[in-house]
């Protein structure tokens, strides 16, 4: 049995050599460089690597940007994004599949001769398709950055509010162990009125009563803070056993500002806002997905390099053709159709999900700086009525010492500054949470503290 075949000319082959060193530059090379970089963090002392014992929030701002799991996590969703994008680049040109057939017969003939050919083709190639795909690839890649600065900013709020809350928790400890010693001269005093008549055992045990729940109040306190300090280490991955402290005065700088927000103007906060922004996004990918539904009625081409078909000619050919081929859509049963249905309903739902959204965005915002200015009031009253109650401590101090009153009236008002003093740390909590939250939403915490490279996502 005789045996011939088709072999691949040298133009061919270097053909092929070409596109091989065309797609390995290709991948070796960014498509863009706008890298994201999240690491230059404005106050924060040192390399994002370094840990010191006192840390101001800018400190722990830069130390967990390299190491927080939620900004790990959508940094892999971005380079995923990246390599889809490449993915969606390439289809702009045609694929090189090589193609081989060997034939041979079944039966005796009379010369009894195989055939083996080789060509070169392409496959179905839909430049247009690849077109819009790397439309919408793009915009998935800035989607998922404008996602990863979404996150830091949401981080940003929660750490901050972590902040506040450390610092009311200091200060609610001190205020407390002075509720103890207080609660010790009352008990002292009670003896010694006791002793000389003018209280009762009762009178006493009340005193003792009073001095053990500031000790339990205390204790209660101390463990919220150590709770919270374990679950501050183990997020941003600090041994336990590492003593940290924290710069509360530079801190709340940092957080709040040295002036009020910005003049509130809802539409321009939502509007300017990376979540509104993203809701744009998913809207104009549903539009790319409606035309890449509707790219399915365009011809597919196909390239290809081939020599005759042997067993046609029945002789063999070291010749070799280009081919161009079209296939045309011509009956799919409305399949195409009811694609691009499909497509034009998830447009519609997603803008009607959007305006949902957007309208809980400006509620959320309106509510927020209700509540803001509110709380902003009550911390002016708290604040006032803990200054009226240290000069009626003054007044009852100056009283005891030149003798017109007794150490009782001195005790009773050094007991309602006391908790004039923890009302308005409470208050005072509860409006700097607020104003971190309308710093945060407004963008104003993120554009001062951090410098975005993102390319087209965000520039400082």
């Amino acid at each position: 049995m005789s045996f011939a075949k088709n072999t691949i000319p040298g133009a061919v082959l270097r053909v092929i050599a070409c596109a091989l060193c065309l797609s390995v530059a290709l991948q070796a090379s960014p498509l863009r460089a706008d890298e994201p970089n999240l690491t230059t963090v404005r106050g924060a002392a040192g390399q994002p690597m370094d840990l010191k014992t006192e840390m101001t929030y800018a400190d722990v701002l830069n130390y967990s940007l390299t190491r927080l799991e939620q900004l790990k996590s959508t940094q892999f969703d971005i380079e995923t994004a990246k390599i889809t994008e490449k993915d969606v680049f390439y289809k702009m040109f045609p694929k090189i599949v090589l193609a081989a057939t060997y034939s041979f017969p079944l039966q005796s003939t009379k010369n009894n001769q195989s055939y083996m050919s080789m060509g070169l083709n392409s496959g179905n190639y839909d430049p247009i398709a690849a077109y819009y795909g790397r439309d919408a690839a793009k915009l998935a890649v800035n989607g998922a950055k404008m996602l990863h600065v979404l996150t830091v900013q949401r981080f940003m709020e929660i750490l901050g509010l972590a902040f506040v809350n450390m610092q009311a928790l200091d200060e609610t400890i001190a205020c407390q162990k002075e509720f103890i010693a207080l609660a010790n001269e009352g008990v002292e005093y009670t003896t010694q009125l006791m002793e000389q008549g003018s209280a009762s055992l009762l009178d006493l045990r009340i005193a003792k009563q009073r001095k053990d729940m500031a000790e339990l109040e205390l204790n209660k306190t101390v463990m919220k803070k150590q709770a919270g300090l374990a679950k501050f280490k183990r997020q941003l991955g600090i041994n336990e056993l590492q003593k940290v402290t924290f710069d509360f005065p530079l801190s709340m700088q940092q957080l709040l500002g040295f002036n009020e927000p910005l003049p509130v103007d809802t539409t321009a906060i939502v509007e300017r806002s990376l979540a509104y922004r993203l809701l744009g996004i998913k809207e104009q990918l549903q539009r790319f997905n409606i035309q890449l539904a509707q790219s399915e009625h365009i011809p597919k081409l196909g390239l290809g390099v081939v020599a005759p078909d042997p067993l046609a000619t029945q002789k063999t050919s070291n010749s070799y053709y280009l081919s161009v081929s079209a296939n045309v859509p011509v009956w799919s049963w409305g399949e195409t159709a009811r694609n691009v249905e499909r497509a034009e309903l998830s447009s519609k739902k997603t803008a009607s999900s959007n305006r949902v959204e957007i309208n809980k965005m400006y509620d959320d915002w309106d509510e927020l700086i209700v509540s803001y200015r509110d709380l902003k009031e009550r911390y002016a009253i708290a604040t006032t009525q803990a200054e009226i109650r240290n000069l009626e401590m003054q007044r009852a101090e100056i009283s005891y010492k030149s003798g017109s009153k007794p150490l009782q009236t001195l005790l009773e008002a050094r007991l309602a500054r006391l908790i004039a003093q923890l009302e308005a740390i409470t208050a005072r909590n509860n409006y700097y949470e607020a104003r971190v939250k309308v710093r945060s939403l407004s963008g104003e915490l993120l554009q001062e503290l951090i410098k975005v490279e993102y390319g087209d996502v965000e520039k400082n």
